[in-house]
């Protein structure tokens, strides 16, 4: 809304169920569909606030952990909403990737090395790997959430603005800056298993159904499309 309120609608019958007032910027809508996750203020702040997406009700609020710039997609949280993931600034200017654990509010680790705030975070679904979108040239790191140390890189001459993992652990899509498809990447074997054909314009977004099968993606071209997973063909 132009006011700064977020309202969820019922797609099917495009009528909406709540509005939250203030300025909230939705981050993360959780896998069961029973928590949306946003920050407050239109700047850089340290307010995380979690609603009962059923109703609209705020169920919690934690303060003191940085929220990145709005539209950044850096503030990543978990399946279990045990674990958030973000970027923030030191006092010695220096740009840090940092864990968190969400019920103790308390930073596990934080590792140096931020370029620029589009760099993408992504957690797997198991929670024990953090993918980092370090730069085009070092491709996607993956770190250890336990310890916060790479364990690898993968997709190397790649710099996605969008980064997520599929209902696995093993596979990663993302899509690049400017690029009208959406890449799904074994990780394993470190190569693209396919991409999607089809937006008419650049890729702003994507996630996948809870049936593991659907990928849907987000166009500038205004467009929401559906994507058969295992070919990346477009769904009729």
């Amino acid at each position: 809304m132009n006011d700064g309120s977020t309202t969820l609608y019922d797609l099917e019958t495009g009528k909406a169920i709540w509005e939250h007032p203030g300025f909230f910027s939705p981050r993360h809508y959780s896998q069961d569909r029973k928590i949306l996750v946003g920050t407050e203020g239109w700047t850089k702040g340290r307010t995380i606030v979690f609603l009962d997406a059923a109703n609209g009700r705020e169920v919690r609020r934690l303060t003191g952990i940085s929220t990145g710039m709005p539209g950044d997609n850096v503030l990543i949280l978990s399946e279990d909403l045990k674990l958030l993931a973000t970027q923030d600034v030191t006092p010695g200017r220096q740009w840090v990737v940092q864990l968190w654990d969400v019920d103790k509010a308390t930073k596990r680790w934080e590792v140096a090395g931020v370029r620029s705030s589009g760099e993408r975070l992504a957690l797997s679904p198991d929670g024990k790997t953090l993918a980092w979108a370090h730069d085009a040239k070092e491709g996607i790191r993956l770190l250890d959430v336990a310890t916060g140390k790479e364990l690898r890189r993968v997709a190397k001459g790649i710099y996605p603005r969008y980064l997520g993992y599929l209902h696995n652990n093993s596979t990663l899509v993302f899509c690049q800056w400017h690029e009208d498809s959406v890449r799904v990447w074994d990780i394993s074997q470190d190569r693209e298993l396919h991409s999607t054909v089809g937006n008419r314009g650049s890729v702003s977004g994507a996630f996948y159904l809870r049936d593991g099968r659907t990928l849907v993606s987000a166009g500038m071209d205004g467009t929401i499309r559906f994507w058969d997973l295992s070919e990346g063909k477009e769904l009729q």
